[in-house]
């Protein structure tokens, strides 16, 4: 119930003055979507947006990966924490929970829960992130309805290099888009747990859209000339390649979300 596990994703909420913050995600495995969901909304939000209000995270998100899918997915949801710092992600009491669940919860067994729980998901992995750079700094009430999350695997050495090109090149250029009303947001993140070569990627992308037709409008020559009028798109790409490698990028939606009991939607 309390493993700690990735963020991302939503990245949508901060309450440092830094506009720094931390995301933990799990991603979940079912066969029982409808059931999952349920008890997800119905159980495990109140307690998050109780956690929220006691000041012991930002936020929760609840996504559904709905590309890519099929039998090699091994994951198809994904709830995403929100956190001040690492600190806070760890900072975990089981005192605490028991306490929020029994008050909101007075008429159910944890166990039996539990037990309900483990039999619709399979808790696949966990992962945690660290907020790099933002386009849109600071607070939102609402996460965006979709977003594509692109995972990243930098070249040995290249680390700085690739922080600067995404702050330099591609941030002003989603921010550019958010004023054409073609996004919401963009977010760069750098893995914190776990690390190592073993688990490929070491940054994710985040792009954030109000709808499928934001997440589908492709750049015109317009928006990229808006931004960046003396620099060729063919050059940029060749130095993206020699930079990094985009490993995997998957479009998830919001299914549901609380940033405490005074945004309970």
């Amino acid at each position: 119930l309390l493993s700690l596990l990735f963020v991302v994703c939503a990245f949508v909420l901060n309450a440092q003055q830094n506009n720094s913050f931390v995301i933990a995600i799990d991603y979940m495995d079912t066969d029982d979507a409808q059931n999952y969901v349920e008890i997800e909304k119905n159980i495990y939000k109140p307690l998050h947006a109780k956690s929220v209000d006691k000041e012991q995270k930002l936020g929760w998100i609840l996504y559904e990966i709905i590309y890519p899918y099929g039998e090699d997915t091994k994951y198809n949801y994904a709830t995403v924490n929100l956190y001040q710092d690492s600190k806070q992600a760890f900072d975990i009491s089981w005192t605490d929970f028991m306490e929020s669940f029994n008050e909101i919860h007075p008429d159910k067994d944890i166990e039996e829960i539990q037990r309900q729980t483990q039999k619709l998901r399979t808790l696949v992995s966990g992962e945690m992130f660290a907020l790099v750079d933002e386009a849109v700094p600071g607070p939102s009430t609402k996460p965006a309805e979709y977003i594509s999350v692109n995972h990243m695997v930098v070249h040995p050495g290249k680390d700085q290099e690739y922080i600067g090109m995404e702050t330099e090149i591609w941030k002003p250029l989603h921010q550019q888009r958010i004023k054409e009303g073609n996004a919401q947001d963009w977010f760069l993140f750098r893995r914190l747990f776990p690390y190592g070569a073993e688990f490929g990627y070491q940054y994710v992308t985040v792009d954030a859209h109000g709808s499928l037709e934001q997440m589908t409008t492709p750049n015109s020559n317009e928006t990229w000339s808006e931004v960046h009028p003396d620099m060729e798109f063919e050059s940029v790409l060749e130095k993206v390649e020699d930079i990094r490698t985009l490993r995997r990028q998957e479009t998830w939606r919001m299914i549901d979300y609380t940033f405490g009991s005074q945004n309970e939607n």
